[in-house]
């Protein structure tokens, strides 16, 4: 039996527990203890109107109305900026559910395929290039591999195994010169590149037939590398994007987040509270996750940078060519020529690219999915990666048996049964944590509540509404004070809670305290870990509440995090937001979602912050490295022609490339 102590000399004692004084929660039965003792005053004090303390408020409201908790409608459009019209895939947007087995279908196609294109690379690339490398080495290998001992079966192994591995990637191929043509980017120059080196050695080949004179090396081995590392980083796109799309496909309610916009309506949230920065996240519920393919294969940074500078390469390509066209031109001008264009057009692949930044963004995936959130690509990364304030709801940081009633107490000749029944019916349509304790009280019956109406939610004290016209005030000590109702001591209070993480809840019809709850808050340690993870990368917490005890410092307490980085959203704002979040939307972007869970998002937002940072720095060494290794070759060409840099040299420069920009990405982005 649970009893609430009665203070010292204010007329009541404590009476044993009778079968009337049972109340049946969803678990089991506890024995709460009704008291009819005269706790309050007999002369109710009053007080002056309550200020709104709450920070960043601009207006002087004291309330707000609170809006249905989940209504079904389309809701508004979000700010998305303009993605491309097609992905690269080929595949169709998602954009009916009934379509999710035939897309699934497709993407595991293109795993298959891309599978056994990198098994074919990697075969190929380690036997061409082991006939470049192993001489440098000093290994001697036989003379049917060597270009003077047996220059046709030199040139008709690059050539063959270099075209099967370039026929394999014809659609990559055929997209580069596509793209060419409108506007270049990383793939054309793959595509100049390869069919540039196929022509040199069909080519050399040709004349190696008819002329029988000595040929140089060929440019085999560096274009199967740099058409693997391609594959490569195609592959861990499409596995990230079909191990995303099994999350997607899920029929239910989702939890999608948005970014506050420059939209008039969204403006109002942001200038009602000045803690609301330029980077502004929030979440909606809704059905379905639109465009999910089309966010997915969003172009990414690093491919804008190199779309930028494909077109250049040529530029250095001409000039190595008629330079060191001449300083060969005593090995015949126009092969040393030819031979320097293609090296550098080789050394021009950005072969690393979708390899380093498919790598940590496919490493994350799983573990994001695993904790019920879904980060989709580039997309996400770069429109959530700045965010700096997420606004959350209550419910979220409080789900379902996070709060606990610990004990109940009637006071008067009210009915217990009739006042938490009062209770609960504004509660449950205000919805907040403390909706989860009255639902257990109706032993999980909803039906059971009455219709409530003029909901309304009084900042730092507690909810108000009418039922059955008579006014229900379900809150803390200072509502009572505010509405002029009677109110134990402080005393009596601190007795009663005991502990820091206890809070009360009164509940008053008619102007008359009925009956008082004893509740206690917390989180379990996984999600604390993950919102200070979260707080950690950058992002403060904006907190909307229905609930008076959920405080900025209750919340700092809760998750260990400095309170300076939590504040509570003021009148104004949370009637903004609100209204942005109260409904349930027909469709949202699919670009970061959840399922629901603070965990979940608080996740997704620091693995996007941290990522934002990874890989643009990802593209800069790459950049760095790039360049290095294209003036480098240029160079070389310039002052010794054909013999100035060799396949196998370029091959340890696209693989110092690699390594440098790998190097970037080993750190855990969660």
């Amino acid at each position: 039996m649970l009893s609430m102590p009665v203070p010292v000399a204010w007329g009541g004692t404590t009476r044993p527990a009778s079968r009337k004084g049972h109340f049946r929660l969803e678990k089991g039965e506890i024995c709460f203890e009704v008291i009819h003792a005269r706790i309050f005053p007999e002369r109710p004090i009053y007080r002056k109107p309550v200020e709104d303390r709450v920070i960043g408020r601009l207006d002087k409201d004291t309330r707000r109305p609170v809006l249905p908790p989940e209504e079904e409608s389309p809701g508004l459009n979000p700010r998305i900026r303009p993605r491309p019209d097609a992905d690269p895939s080929g595949i169709d947007d998602y954009t009916n559910p009934g379509d999710s087995d035939v897309i699934y279908g497709e993407l595991l196609e293109q795993i298959r395929s891309l599978s056994f294109r990198v098994l074919a690379g990697v075969i190929v690339t380690l036997f061409l290039g082991l006939l470049e490398l192993l001489p440098m080495l000093g290994v001697t290998l036989p003379d049917m591999f060597l270009p003077d001992k047996a220059p046709i079966m030199y040139l008709a192994l690059n050539l063959g195994l270099c075209g099967f591995c370039a026929m394999l990637c014809y659609r990559v191929i055929i997209g580069g010169f596509v793209s060419l043509i409108k506007r270049p980017d990383s793939d054309s120059a793959l595509a100049v590149a390869t069919t540039a080196a196929l022509l040199h050695m069909a080519a050399e080949l040709i004349v190696c037939l008819s002329v029988r004179q000595p040929v140089g090396r060929v440019f085999g081995a560096p274009v199967t590398l740099a058409l693997l590392l391609n594959d490569a980083g195609l592959l861990l796109m499409a596995r990230r994007v079909a191990r995303n799309f099994r999350f997607v496909a899920v029929r239910g309610v989702k939890s999608a987040a948005r970014m506050l916009g420059e939209d008039t309506h969204l403006e109002k949230l942001r200038h009602a509270d000045h803690h609301l920065h330029s980077h502004v996240t929030y979440c909606v519920k809704a059905k379905f996750l639109s465009g999910y393919l089309r966010h997915a294969y969003e172009e990414d940074f690093c491919e804008q940078m190199f779309r930028r500078l494909t077109p250049y390469i040529i530029f250095p390509a001409l000039l190595a060519a008629v330079v060191g066209g001449i300083t060969g031109a005593s090995e015949s001008g126009i092969w040393s020529a030819i031979y320097c264009f293609v090296a550098v057009l080789v050394v021009g692949i950005p072969a690393s690219r979708m390899f380093c930044l498919n790598l940590p963004l496919s490493r994350v995936t799983g573990r994001l999915l695993r904790r019920g959130a879904l980060v989709n690509g580039w997309a996400c990364v770069d429109e959530f990666g700045r965010t700096d304030t997420l606004a959350v709801s209550s419910d979220v940081l409080f789900p379902e048996g996070s709060v606990r009633l610990l004990s109940l107490k009637a006071f008067g000749e009210e009915s217990l049964s009739r006042s938490v029944q009062y209770a609960a019916s504004v509660v449950l349509a205000a919805g907040g944590p403390l909706a989860q304790v009255f639902e257990q009280l109706l032993e999980g019956d909803r039906s059971r509540a009455l219709p409530a109406e003029g909901i309304d939610y009084e900042n730092e004290m507690g909810v108000s509404g009418f039922v059955e016209s008579l006014p229900v005030l379900v809150g803390n000590r200072m509502m009572l004070k505010t509405h002029g109702c009677a109110m134990p001591s402080r005393d009596y209070e601190h007795l009663l809670t005991g502990g820091d993480n206890r809070s009360l809840v009164y509940i008053a019809i008619s102007g008359v305290p009925c009956a008082v709850l004893l509740v206690k808050y917390s989180a379990d340690a996984d999600t604390v870990n993950s919102v200070q993870r979260m707080v950690e990368s950058g992002v403060s917490l904006v907190v909307y509440t229905c609930d008076a005890n959920v405080t900025a410092k209750m919340l700092s307490r809760i998750y260990n995090v400095p309170q300076r980085y939590i504040t509570m959203l003021s009148t104004r704002a949370g009637s903004e937001y609100d209204r942005l979040t109260h409904v349930i939307r027909d469709s949202s972007p699919a670009v970061l979602a959840s399922d629901g869970s603070m965990r979940a998002l608080a996740d997704a937002l620091t693995v996007s912050r941290r990522l934002h940072v990874q890989l643009h720095f990802s593209t800069v060494i790459q950049l760095v490295a790039y360049g290095l290794m294209l003036m480098l070759t240029t160079l070389l060409c310039c002052l010794s022609g054909s013999t100035g840099i060799s396949p196998a040299q370029i091959m340890l420069l696209q693989l110092l490339c690699l390594a440098a920009a790998a190097l970037t990405t080993l750190k855990k982005a969660l």
